[in-house]
């Protein structure tokens, strides 16, 4: 029998990271999960399979440019075939979630790098309903420095999704409805092992990546609207991180985008929906009433508003005040500082 490669392909916001936090360290009988500096091997997908990786956000972000960025990949393809040639186990485990995203010529490259050492290629991706995927996605979106537009954060399935197929064989690309898998007893990381047909030994129940609030949100909202653009330097990243982790203590309530946010684009979203429901053989469940204290928004100019609310009851001024004769590039650090400094 012949070496059998899954890759774990996502989609964002579907458990993802408790899954590779489980894979970086677990050990997983006849079978090897690739080892990275990051148990999110996405990066690495992206330096090893795109044709041009200095123009994706991260290393743009990070000033890398090419010349760089070919050293790297020839040590990180060198990195990879050593796991591979290194280990014994039938079966090899890769966990990216930018595979349900990447275009078709680096799913191919992929497909075909992998291709010299595996008989078998599997790939397995959760598929999350489409408002509560766009509301995390939007929230996502914010913490890592963007400002995403509405149709932005969708799931867009069969744009992303049919590449798979394409690439891969409908055969070899397995889908399945994310929502409530998170909630069962073993968590997403069970429900993983057991449809990949994985055993291994260790604490299953994962907790990463947790949402903001509601009110940790929309104040991340109202700076990035006045900011106007993404952090373009490491001191900027850093300022934008550091909001983070300090809005990580703010406030419990929380936040979704409802379909009202989504009135103009409600075909082409049902539509969407429908395509990929046939290819999963499987339904949404019906969207469950929205929990008391929660901050349910239909628009985001509610969701603006609230978060000038919490500006001032945080730190008792309104954002403009605080951030008078700031460039783009401090705003972050001074809310920061400010938030900070007002809960003392």
């Amino acid at each position: 029998m012949g070496k059998r490669l899954i890759l774990h392909a996502g989609m964002h916001k579907t458990g993802t990271t408790a899954i590779q936090s489980f894979l970086s360290s677990a050990a997983i009988e006849g079978a090897t999960s690739f080892k990275w500096r990051s148990p999110n091997l996405s990066n690495l997908f992206v330096l090893l399979f795109y044709d041009r990786p200095e123009a994706h956000w991260f290393f743009k972000q990070r000033q890398v440019g090419p010349e760089e960025l070919k050293k790297r990949r020839a040590r990180q393809t060198a990195n990879i075939v050593r796991q591979i040639e290194a280990s014994h186990d039938e079966v090899f485990v890769f966990s990216a979630e930018i595979i349900s995203v990447a275009a078709q010529r680096d799913l191919e490259n992929c497909r075909d790098f992998f291709a010299r050492w595996f008989d078998e290629i599997s790939v397995f991706l959760y598929v999350r309903s489409p408002f509560a995927f766009a509301t995390s996605m939007f929230q996502q979106s914010l913490k890592t420095g963007g400002l995403a537009g509405l149709s932005d954060v969708l799931p867009k399935y069969r744009s992303k999704l049919e590449k798979l197929d394409t690439v891969f064989g409908a055969g070899n690309v397995h889908m399945r409805v994310f929502d409530g898998v998170a909630g069962t007893s073993g968590g997403v990381v069970d429900d993983f092992l057991s449809w990949t047909d994985l055993t291994a030994d260790g604490e299953t129940r994962v907790v990463s990546n947790e949402s903001l609030s509601a009110d940790a949100t929309a104040t991340l909202y109202l700076l990035r609207k006045a900011v106007g653009r993404a952090p373009n330097s490491a001191q900027e990243v850093a300022g934008q991180r550091a909001l983070v982790d300090c809005l990580r203590e703010v406030g419990e309530n929380r936040f979704y985008l409802t379909p009202a946010c989504f009135q103009e684009m409600a075909d082409v979203i049902q539509d969407d929906m429908v395509w990929v429901e046939h290819r999963m053989a499987q339904s949404f469940p019906e969207t469950d009433a929205y929990p008391a204290g929660a901050l349910a928004v239909s628009s985001l100019d509610a969701l603006e508003q609230h978060g000038r609310d919490v500006v001032k009851r945080l730190t008792g001024r309104e954002l403009e005040v605080l951030l008078q004769g700031c460039q783009p590039g401090e705003m972050a650090r001074v809310l920061s500082e400010a938030i900070t400094s007002a809960q003392k």
